[in-house]
């Protein structure tokens, strides 16, 4: 059974971490997975109320209770880098046209890690987590995409922070090395600065 899903799986995820490509961007011209990604996103736009009508509706689902008391401590962590980073960044990219990009982002993520820890404290682990990662990706505005492909290192240390929820999807085979491929990337696109 699991050969047959990963058979039917987008090649860049099937064959899982590759030299040059880091999901978000690439060592050269556009991320095979964000072309993808790009792709659904423009689909869905576009055909949203017939893609989600009739079994495909939307349903409502049981209320998460919040963050179990165990984990509380392990979504502190990560929320408080994004504080950090985000004064670090708050001088830096104060000036720049981009300053609203970098900001809804970092804060996107902080919400982002909310839910996923809501979720981790109801069981649920591994892949089921995917839609994290890729609802964050997938909110990001076509600027902050491209900046991330031209490597600029504020949208570069942001994605850092974003690969965390690939370390919480490791428990499944799908994302085993994609967390530590990411960030290895992510260092070399920054350089020695």
């Amino acid at each position: 059974m699991a050969a047959f899903h990963k058979a039917h799986l987008h090649p860049e995820l099937r064959n899982g971490p590759r030299p040059g490509e880091y999901l978000v961007f690439s060592g050269a011209g556009q991320a095979e997975w964000l072309v993808l990604m790009r792709s659904v996103r423009s689909i869905l736009m576009s055909s949203h109320k017939r893609i989600f009508s009739d079994v495909l509706e939307s349903q409502d689902v049981p209320a998460i209770q919040g963050v179990g008391t165990w984990l509380e401590p392990e979504l502190r962590e990560p929320q408080s880098c994004i504080d950090e980073v985000e004064c670090l960044l708050q001088p830096q990219v104060a000036e720049s046209a981009s300053h609203e990009i970098y900001i809804e982002a970092l804060r996107d993520l902080r919400g982002i890690f909310e839910e996923l820890h809501q979720m981790r404290s109801a069981g649920k682990y591994g892949i089921s987590l995917i839609p994290f990662f890729v609802c964050w990706i997938y909110r990001r505005p076509d600027e902050f995409i491209g900046l991330l492909e031209r490597k600029e290192p504020c949208s570069s240390i942001i994605l850092a922070y974003c690969r965390l929820i690939l370390k919480f999807m490791e428990s499944s085979w799908l994302m085993l090395g994609w967390d530590r491929h990411v960030i290895t990337g992510i260092q070399e696109s920054l350089g020695s600065q």
